[in-house]
């Protein structure tokens, strides 16, 4: 019985080597995988705005071979809940300009197909966007023939001059430029979920304006598309935005108040804002960006200079300014009518600062004198004062001065007179010499970049370039050391300096 049971496993083996070897005898051909190795740094850099070229170096398992190939190169860009993957290129070797914000890296990939095996492979870096812009100044240029940006970083000590017609080279910025404005507003909710903090900047020229990228200095829009319906004239004043919610923006432009609430879902500036009594309106280039006390918006000013009167606003959906009244009279003379300034009277400046920086210290000027006002934050009209008349004998150069800042916890002004920074002290109403350049060196822009004001930056132009200095300030307003700090000079002719943090 034994040997019966092993010859029959014997058997049923041989069956199976047989049926093994019949099945060996098919006609199969092997042919190696032409395996690719990806050669690629771990990290890209490119400065936000310009083009990032990246090659890659390709090697192969058998034989060089890149006739049935194709390449993606694919960022992964974070949203609100997740991330969306990004095809940027389909060329073997990247070239491509970079827009995404800076301060950031990006997950980056560079993928290779062998379309005649259908193998992918891949190689995965970072892709990392810087900017030089930031923080520094920007310095707006004017030449004979054209406008122009450059950008002085305070961190590296370095100067990028004419960055924006390098990266805009299809733009040629006429030579009538008048200002920059840079404002940062914070993160806010909206229907789509959670919207970061960002920021606009726009320079303006007489009869022209563009929404550009800070960090590239890129042209992102012309101003006439900014508005939901074309005014019919363009010439845009000042950019700001309210303290109440920081991502309405505010526009003058041709003396019309324009607004764009983004957190209610608005990309446009909407209508103009009316007068109460339906006169035609012409404000100044000023806003007063007010405060939010208590739940109660206060200060937001507007000079009109058709009606010589001030105006401001209440709640976010009226457009319908709000009156703002309020008299200051001495020994039964009517000083000053915010409701009916003297005709003769221009205003300046409205430079904010003071105790809490809650005081406009508004300055007005007629042939003869200048004439500073201070407005405290109140939410019906002018409070408190002084009132000032300021002649050229006590405050030289003031009622022609091109630039006028206040500093945080100080009633002071800082002015420019010629080659002069003065120092106007409000309460005793006089001015003070604070540092003259040589003569014919003109200071053309004042900043205070700090808070505590115990910093001030110049620029100034000498009729064939413009320079940039630093101050170191005391408490009581005056320098501490006897002289600046040249920051950079071979600038065009600046018109202003913006400080962007």
């Amino acid at each position: 019985m034994k040997n019966w049971f092993r010859y029959s496993l014997i058997g049923m083996l041989g069956v199976l080597l047989l049926a093994s070897c019949y099945k060996d005898k098919g006609n199969y051909s092997y042919r190696d995988l032409n395996e690719i190795s990806i050669d690629l740094p771990e990290i890209v850099s490119v400065q936000q705005g310009m083009v990032l070229e990246v090659s890659p170096k390709l090697s192969f398992a058998l034989e060089e071979n890149e006739e049935n190939l194709s390449y993606e190169w694919v960022v992964s860009i974070p949203t609100s809940s997740d991330s969306v993957n990004v095809v940027l290129s389909t060329d073997r070797d990247f070239a491509e300009q970079v827009d995404y914000a800076s301060g950031n890296s990006y997950p980056f990939d560079f993928k290779v197909t062998d379309n005649n095996t259908g193998v992918t492979y891949r190689k995965g870096m970072k892709l990392e966007v810087r900017t030089n812009y930031q923080p520094g100044y920007f310095v707006v240029e004017q030449y004979d023939n054209h406008s122009d940006i450059s950008f002085y970083n305070t961190s590296t000590d370095t100067v990028f001059h004419s960055i924006f017609s390098k990266v805009n080279p299809e733009v040629v910025l006429k030579p009538n430029v008048t200002d920059l404005f840079t404002v940062d507003f914070s993160g806010y909710s909206s229907p789509d979920g959670k919207v970061a903090a960002g920021n606009m900047t726009m320079i303006f020229g007489e009869d022209w304006g563009y929404v550009i990228d800070y960090r590239s200095c890129r042209v992102l829009a012309d101003i006439e598309q900014m508005f939901a319906m074309r005014p019919e004239v363009i010439r845009p004043q000042v950019l700001a935005n309210y303290i109440e919610k920081n991502s309405t923006f505010v526009l003058i432009n041709d003396g019309k108040v324009y607004r764009m609430h983004q957190d209610q879902g608005q990309t446009l500036f909407g209508e103009p804002m009316v007068a109460s009594d339906g006169l035609e309106t012409g404000c100044a280039s000023f806003i007063g960006s007010g405060m939010n006390y208590r739940g109660q918006l206060m200060g937001i000013l507007y000079f009109d200079e058709v009606n010589h009167r001030f105006y401001s606003r209440y709640q976010a959906t009226n457009v319908v300014f709000t009156d703002v009244r309020g008299v200051y009279v001495s020994a039964g003379d009517t000083l000053f009518n915010a409701a009916k300034v003297d005709d003769d009277w221009e205003l300046i400046g409205m430079p904010t600062g003071g105790a809490g920086n809650y005081y406009y210290n508004m300055v007005f000027r007629d042939a003869d004198n200048a004439y500073v006002i201070r407005y405290t934050m109140a939410r019906v009209g002018f409070n408190g004062g002084p009132f000032h008349v300021v002649s050229e004998e006590a405050c030289p150069g003031m009622k022609d001065s091109p630039v006028f800042v206040s500093p945080y916890g100080r009633q002071q002004i800082y002015y420019a007179n010629g080659n002069e920074i003065r120092l106007y002290d409000a309460d005793a109403n006089t001015s003070r010499l604070l540092y003259a350049f040589p003569a014919g060196e003109e200071v053309v822009s004042i900043v205070l970049p700090t808070n505590d004001g115990l910093n001030l930056t110049a620029a100034t132009y000498n009729g064939s370039k413009g320079a940039l200095y630093a101050f170191t300030l005391v408490n009581t307003g005056d320098l501490k050391d006897a002289e600046p700090k040249l920051l950079a000079t071979d600038f065009g002719k600046i018109k202003k300096i913006v400080y962007k943090k």
